[in-house]
């Protein structure tokens, strides 16, 4: 491969990941346990890659013309990037964030900014798209399961009830758990709310936020 076609390549690897696993030309185990070597539990090429349409795609995207390294070296990379070596991208894109590190920080980090935000200056439009609108859907047999307002969520939530002001831990919607968070709704039933909105690294940038009392 030349040099320069390395970096775009290396920046590709989680696309060519995930949409090789969409495209159904990898597959990947369902079930590894703790203690399996790697080489026991990666994805594996279900069919032939070098010919394979969805894989050539995928390798043009990255600069990689057959015509241009060859039909041996196409072939070699082809095998070593999509079925020999395994590696775990970072990246903040799509259903895969959490594999980076730094996704964790983030969201806390928004819904203090959300909370600001509803405090300072509400939204006024507050409405949920519904999935056929939303791009994130990339298969129409989908139904974009997951984003839709009314989809519930894995993790559960800890809201208070409206019953007697106690606190119970349940699955809710994804709208419900937007609603729950904003201070400034009577659907808010969070345990807490941040106890200040400032952000001393951002004023040292000269980026300022509304000051919420």
């Amino acid at each position: 491969m030349p040099a320069s076609l390395l970096v775009q390549f290396k920046i590709n690897s989680f696309t060519r990941l995930k949409t090789g696993w969409r495209d159904e030309v990898l597959e990947v185990p369902m079930y590894c346990s703790e203690d399996a070597p790697v080489s026991e539990c990666m994805w594996t090429c279900v069919k032939d890659i070098e010919s394979n349409t969805e894989a050539v795609a995928l390798m043009e995207m990255s600069g990689i013309y057959e015509s241009e390294v060859g039909t041996e070296n196409f072939s070699k990379i082809a095998k070593i990037s999509f079925c020999e070596v395994p590696y775990w991208p970072g990246d903040h894109f799509e259903a895969a964030s959490p594999v980076e590190a730094s996704f964790w920080p983030i969201h806390p980090a928004m819904e203090r900014l959300l909370m600001m935000r509803e405090l300072s200056n509400p939204f006024t439009d507050k409405t949920w798209l519904p999935s056929s609108n939303d791009t994130a859907c990339t298969k129409t047999t989908s139904g974009c399961k997951g984003h839709n307002a009314y989809d519930v969520t894995v993790f559960k939530s800890t809201v208070k009830t409206s019953t007697n002001a106690t606190f119970k831990t349940v699955h809710l919607t994804n709208e419900e758990v937007r609603s729950a968070m904003l201070p400034s709704s009577d659907a808010f039933t969070l345990p807490y709310v941040y106890n200040h909105f400032k952000w001393a690294h951002c004023d040292a940038l000269g980026q300022t936020f509304p000051i919420v009392v």
